[in-house]
């Protein structure tokens, strides 16, 4: 996993923490502590404001209980335009994703939004997209993450991935809430493509948060992943 995605998503305070014991230790105790007492209290304030302030382009969906903020530049793709975007576009997307885009209800699961970046010379355009399960999770853990796994593997046997490999699965935290963390790569339609994707579950429903893209330029897009899963939000009960 890349270490700038858990780096994005630590709080900052937390990194703040960390790192002023070293100065602590150097200049004397008591300066110091009250040095830092008083930018943690910045910290806060500083961080309660800008939570005030939301990034011009969030994109809130209150039918399905999230905000997110998208990658500048990307160009939005829904349901209801979807149809007239894959005519212009299709060639860019999976047949995966066009038929995710096309047919967005399958049981329980309904695929929301994707922001494609169509400026990108990768054959495949890379993507971000977002699915709302209408169920919840009480809780996660080591049993979630094993199921996951499980569904992974057949979701990709399923949809014609060849050379799959699962290169990490893992449990974290996405705005208060535990998640499940899967990337995972392979060749579909052609194109060698790696994965990341986020559970996030409430206990009413559960969001998955995704991003693929060719792997020679993965790097870019993972930094950009990191950002918008630190900044995603859930709307639902706690």
């Amino acid at each position: 996993m890349k270490p700038f995605f858990w780096i994005a998503r630590m709080p900052l305070t937390f990194q703040v923490m960390i790192f002023t014991p070293v100065r602590i230790i150097k200049s004397g105790l008591y300066c110091h502590m009250h040095f830092f007492r008083i930018a943690l209290v910045c910290v806060l304030v500083a961080g309660c404001s800008s939570k005030k302030e939301e990034p011009v382009n969030t994109y809130k969906n209150e039918k399905f209980g999230f905000s997110i903020v998208p990658p500048n530049g990307w160009t939005m793709v829904t349901a209801d335009g979807a149809p007239d975007f894959l005519r212009q576009h299709g060639d860019r997307l999976t047949r995966t994703s066009q038929d995710a885009m096309l047919n967005p209800v399958v049981g329980r699961n309904t695929w929301v939004v994707a922001w494609v970046k169509l400026d990108a010379k990768d054959k495949i355009a890379p993507m971000l997209w977002v699915t709302h399960n209408s169920v919840g999770l009480p809780s996660v853990g080591p049993p979630e993450l094993e199921k996951s796994k499980a569904a992974l593997r057949a979701k990709v046997a399923a949809t014609g991935w060849r050379d799959f490999t699962q290169e990490s699965a893992q449990l974290g935290e996405t705005d208060g809430l535990k998640d499940v963390w899967m990337q995972y790569a392979g060749t579909l339609d052609g194109a060698y493509l790696r994965v990341s994707e986020t559970m996030v579950p409430s206990r009413n429903m559960t969001h998955f948060v995704a991003l693929s893209a060719e792997i020679p330029n993965w790097e870019e897009y993972s930094r950009l992943y990191g950002e918008v899963v630190f900044r995603f939000r859930s709307f639902g009960q706690r």
